[in-house]
């Protein structure tokens, strides 16, 4: 299937009380997204647990992940956080014996020299039959803190035939701006998660984003994008504003990662159990997460039908 510019959605991935995946889990929560008529779902290092997985297991996440989307959805296959070209070169071979229609890769290593990041991609992009993706953050230093992509190797790596986008998560304004400015047109990124970055990138030529609530809520996400595509500005920022900046004050506070999967459950879309060390949200800010959901009417979209 074809990689197009869409809004993207992250895989949670759902666990047992005893800490094994919940492959039945995955399906129910995959078919929950394609009935809300999702283009696009990918797992990633950071929402799919995948720094919690072995590498065994995040190619099993990714298999079902693709049975589960079938022809129904794109579908986006990450790689392990940890290991060598070795490994990722496995877990590239099994996404697309699977299925997969791209694969994002995050560079394993501490951060010596451009070149070293360059082959690593390359060597994947060149001995790959499915387009390759970047995950594009910040890089331990081996010589201490931490370094930024620079403008030379992300033209560098996007000049590659085979590596088709990225998933831009620089935390940096600046770099963001140039990326979208310089390669949205030609390439698929997939800007930082939400409908206030989508707004702020779609200015410098944003097509694609990671989605905030639409986790939870796809129909009000797409509803969004929609408006963005079709130019209608302040009906986008009413959604925004509605739906995302209120929840966004409120969730972010109680962990991003547990209260989404909190408010999973609620929806009966899977259960909240994580893998230790990982632990769910606490007694008290279940409460809290409960109430706000339920005096906002967020579970209940139709309820602010007159908004979208």
């Amino acid at each position: 299937m074809k990689i197009k510019n869409s809004v993207v959605y992250p895989l949670i991935t759902p666990f047992k009380e005893n800490g094994d995946i919940d492959i039945v889990g995955i399906k129910k929560y995959v078919d929950y997204l394609i009935s809300q008529k999702v283009k696009m779902i990918i797992t990633t290092v950071g929402t799919s647990r995948f720094n919690l997985l072995e590498n065994s297991e995040i190619n099993e996440v990714n298999k079902k992940l693709i049975e589960s989307a079938g022809s129904r959805s794109t579908v986006l296959c990450a790689g392990p956080i940890y290991g060598s070209t070795k490994i990722n070169l496995h877990s590239l071979k099994e996404s697309i014996s699977n299925g997969a229609d791209g694969y994002l890769a995050i560079y394993p290593e501490r951060f010596y020299e451009e070149n070293s990041i360059i082959k690593f991609y390359f060597d994947l992009a060149e001995k790959s039959s499915i387009p390759i993706f970047i995950h594009q953050m910040s890089l331990r230093s081996g010589y201490g803190g931490y370094v930024s992509y620079t403008e030379n190797l992300i033209s560098r790596l996007m000049n590659h035939e085979n590596i088709l986008g990225m998933k831009e998560e620089s935390q940096n304004k600046k770099i963001s701006n140039w990326i979208h400015q310089n390669f949205s047109n030609e390439k698929i990124i997939i800007g930082q998660g939400g409908m206030v970055n989508f707004l702020h990138d779609v200015e410098y030529g944003a097509k694609s984003y990671l989605a905030g609530l639409g986790s939870f809520l796809p129909s009000i996400e797409e509803k969004f994008y929609k408006y963005m595509i079709e130019g209608k500005i302040s009906k986008a920022i009413d959604i925004k504003e509605n739906y995302e900046d209120i929840y966004f004050d409120f969730a972010i506070d109680l962990g991003w990662h547990i209260q989404l999967k909190k408010i999973l459950s609620f929806m009966n879309l899977m259960n909240d159990y994580e893998r230790l060390p990982l632990q769910p949200l606490s007694e008290n800010n279940t409460k809290k997460l409960r109430d706000f959901l339920e005096n906002h009417k967020f579970l209940f979209p139709e309820i602010k039908e007159s908004i979208i």
